[in-house]
């Protein structure tokens, strides 16, 4: 094989699992908002937002 076509398909092959990750992403958020965990995913991150540690000294 030729560095050409070594390097189409190391090209084709970084595409399709571009494509293949954000089909997947797609797939699970849009399963993710059918079910509701949407809604308890942002209750979850306000309540991480809420409870940071302070850099602050205790005592």
């Amino acid at each position: 094989m030729s560095y050409i076509t070594l390097k189409n398909d190391r090209k084709r092959r970084r595409q399709a699992r571009t494509i293949t990750f954000l089909i997947t992403a797609a797939t699970l958020t849009g399963a993710a908002h059918m079910v509701g965990a949407t809604d308890q995913l942002v209750e979850l991150l306000q309540q991480l937002i809420a409870t940071t540690t302070s850099s602050q000294p205790v005592a």
